[in-house]
């Protein structure tokens, strides 16, 4: 536990500060090149993942492809239109990306899906199209601010998760998957995403009411537990406990964006279509 304390107290000012300046250029470039660097370490974990299954191939690959897709995410953000309004591909990454972390851990196989070519392509949506919207979202009207709440509400839930399942979690959530996870524990996790959300909203100065904050808080909150159980599903398939060893007490940075990707492409669609737009809850 000290080990982890004293790895948040180094690492999370850090975050924080790559989030909020946009000194020389104005731009949000320190928060983009935590961004790729995370996500390069991150694509060599779930590489190293998926050649413990046993499906062989150069990492290299699948390294190549996730870039390729920032470096996309980084263009659309620079251009001063990182998206006022949501496309085809925007609506299509909420399902796709989850959809595609959950089956990476599948134990089952199919021929065609499980090919090596096609398992490079799963790893460089799984990260490098969640990622994408990482950038997005930062590059948008108020963006740091909405990247600090999506942030806050993600650590609100894992802790409030962690923390009520040690004291009073009885009922297993996904035992085959996470034996630790508790359904009480997932509970007080939505609850402290929700409560996080609403108060982040309005510290924040974001234009959100309180019945979307509050929504936005409960789908990060849904979102980032899925993804933290489809990750687990992943290490407990290559039989590890970690994805890696570069974060002390934290193993990998895999584990650490397992609860933030899920949550990413949904996160970016709500605030422009309900938030920017005056959708269904205004």
């Amino acid at each position: 536990m000290t080990t982890r304390l004293a790895t948040a107290a180094v690492g999370l000012p850090i975050l924080f500060g790559a989030v909020w300046l946009e000194w020389p250029l104005g731009k949000p470039i320190w928060f983009a090149g935590l961004v790729f660097v995370a996500a390069a370490i991150a694509a060599l974990e779930l590489a190293r993942l998926v050649n413990l299954w046993g499906d062989k191939f150069h990492p290299a690959i699948a390294l190549t492809l996730t870039m390729i897709m920032l470096i996309s995410g980084l263009s659309r953000g620079l251009s001063g239109s990182p998206g006022a309004y949501a496309n085809f591909l925007d609506i299509a990454a909420v399902g796709v990306c989850p959809f595609v972390g959950w089956v990476l851990g599948s134990s089952r196989k199919v021929p065609f899906f499980d090919s090596s070519p096609v398992m490079i392509l799963r790893i460089a949506v799984y990260l490098g199209l969640s990622l994408y919207y990482a950038l997005q979202i930062r590059f948008m009207e108020d963006g740091r601010e909405w990247t600090l709440l999506l942030l806050l509400v993600v650590f609100a839930t894992d802790t409030s998760a962690y923390l009520v399942g040690r004291a009073i979690g009885r009922t297993p959530l996904a035992p085959s998957i996470s034996p630790n996870k508790t359904m009480e524990g997932a509970v007080a996790g939505l609850l402290g995403a929700v409560a996080a959300s609403v108060f982040a909203n309005s510290v924040l100065g974001l234009d959100a009411i309180i019945w979307e904050a509050a929504a936005l808080g409960l789908i990060i909150g849904v979102l980032g537990q899925l993804g933290d159980l489809a990750e687990s599903r992943m290490k407990r398939k290559a039989g590890v406990k970690d994805s890696g060893w570069i974060i002390p007490g934290h193993g990998g940075i895999l584990d650490r964006l397992d609860s933030i990707v899920y949550a990413l492409p949904a996160t970016h669609l709500f605030v422009i279509w309900e938030v920017q737009q005056k959708g269904l809850l205004s």
